[in-house]
């Protein structure tokens, strides 16, 4: 199955004074690199701080970052939290949100291993809870059973089970191939809570999946659930109402 949504990859190097966008001659080739980047560009900080942050040891940090081995996709997924881009951008190379080199600057009593500490938190929240929701409404949605998704995974059907109740982590590598199978973006699959959802791209409010997302990035924005519906219309020319079918029926429905 063809994935819908290819975005371009804008990416300039260190980096442009003035606008406050990273610009880079061209995106870090592998996810150690671009974690590597992330920590000295964007967070300016050193690997000792990032492993207390992450829970890890220095060492492992330095093993992800020459590709010795492979970054489990919570510390992806807490990268791009601390530095605010897009998850497909630290997974894939290409995303929507560019880091920004002013990051930092206007943060009082800035601490990388507290920033990162506090990202960890929202990452876990996501992978355990946003995450195993949005995959079970694009799956039903798709028409797609445990077992189907599991063998195109190579996973067994158990796993995908427990995916779905949050109680099994994908690697990075697989949570790549399912938002191609179940044709959704991983930025929605991975979408956070500092992430404003009215601020999507249209191709993502179009998604069947969005509504449910936008219900739960809602909670921790300022701007309640309402506002930000009654927002979205004004700028894009859609009716949320008409997206998808009830979610919570495809989320709970047997």
């Amino acid at each position: 199955m063809q994935h819908i949504y290819r975005l371009g990859t804008r990416w300039l190097t260190p980096y442009s004074e003035g606008d406050g966008v990273l610009k880079m001659s061209k995106t870090p080739e592998t996810i150690g690199k671009r974690i590597e980047y992330l920590r000295k560009e964007v967070l300016k900080t050193t690997q000792k701080q990032v492993a207390l942050g992450l829970s890890k040891s220095r060492s492992d940090i330095s093993s992800y970052e020459i590709g010795r081995v492979k970054p489990p996709l919570l510390v992806c997924l807490s990268f791009a939290i601390a530095c605010e881009t897009s998850p497909s951008w630290v997974l894939q190379g290409n995303g929507r949100k560019e880091p920004s080199s002013t990051l930092i600057k206007n943060k009082t009593g800035y601490q990388p291993s507290s920033l990162l500490h506090k990202a960890k938190i929202l990452a876990i929240k996501v992978i355990s809870t946003g995450l195993p929701k949005r995959i079970v409404a694009a799956r039903k949605f798709y028409k797609l059973s445990q077992k189907q998704l599991a063998d195109e995974l190579g996973l067994a059907q158990s796993s995908i089970s427990d995916l779905e109740r949050g109680n099994f982590i994908l690697s990075h590598e697989n949570i790549i191939k399912l938002s191609e199978i179940i044709n959704t973006h991983i930025d929605l699959l991975l979408a956070y809570e500092k992430d404003d959802p009215s601020l999507f791209p249209l191709e993502y409010m179009k998604h069947p999946i969005f509504p449910l997302i936008l219900e739960q990035l809602s909670t921790g924005l300022e701007t309640s659930y309402r506002e930000k519906r009654e927002a979205i219309p004004q700028k894009h020319d859609i009716n949320l109402d008409t997206l998808s079918p009830d979610i919570n029926s495809l989320i709970y429905s047997r």
